[in-house]
């Protein structure tokens, strides 16, 4: 089993479907780690993610590209218990949810857990984020109006605010059009630790995630 990276500036790969050739693209290009779905629709690439059992042969061609692969289990439907075993030995990195979506036993699988944030959940609770186990935090923080649009100002502010209120790694996503260039503002926050790409900005096909992951690749390297 492939595992995270200990690196800062780790550069993610959100995969708008279950497609090698949207990862071999991801791969070539210099992503470190692919991201998978399970489970969930996935609006902005128009994308039925279906079950594990579904999905295993997609996955475990992604999987066999040799980079490390962390999945996202679900929403309302979600994995099973015997599904997390499935999981483990599959080979993945880690799994992820939204907060309001992991159940507790997903935490037993044995793997990192990263839990998403939403817009709307209220800031008074992040310092107990401390109560579930696990060191990094997907700052799923924009309401949907921002998605697309370019990064403000106060976006740098909620991250370290989230960062130091939580004390764990932060996993940005783009879900504002970030251009490689933000990526200097973005790792200045000391608990920036990677990147996520997603189709906001790579687009669905397989060109748009070479070109996007090559030119912020070309960054992370240029400035960390």
């Amino acid at each position: 089993m492939a595992e995270i990276s200990e690196k800062r500036g780790l550069l993610i790969v959100s995969l708008p479907k279950n497609e090698i050739k949207l990862a071999k693209a991801a791969k070539d290009a210099g992503a470190e780690i692919l991201e998978v779905h399970v489970n969930m629709l996935h609006p902005a690439a128009g994308t039925r993610f279906r079950s594990l059992n579904q999905e295993r042969g997609a996955l475990e061609a992604i999987l066999a590209t040799g980079l490390p692969v962390g999945i996202v289990i679900g929403e309302e439907e979600t994995i099973s218990r015997r599904e997390l075993q499935e999981i483990k030995q599959l080979g993945f990195c880690y799994i992820s949810a939204s907060i309001n979506m992991l159940r507790p036993y997903h935490f037993e699988v044995g793997l990192p857990v990263i839990p998403a944030l939403y817009p709307a959940f209220p800031s008074e609770m992040l310092p107990y984020l401390r109560t579930l186990p696990g060191e990094w935090l997907v700052a799923d923080i924009l309401p949907l109006e921002a998605h697309g649009k370019e990064m403000r100002a106060e976006d740098l502010v909620r991250l370290s605010m989230v960062g130091q209120m939580t004390d764990r790694r932060l996993v940005i996503p783009t879900q504002r059009k970030l251009q490689p260039d933000d990526l200097t503002y973005l790792f200045q926050l000391p608990y920036a630790n990677a990147i996520r790409l997603s189709t906001v900005v790579t687009g669905n096909g397989s060109e748009g995630i070479f070109r996007a992951t090559s030119d912020f690749r070309e960054k992370l390297d240029a400035i960390l």
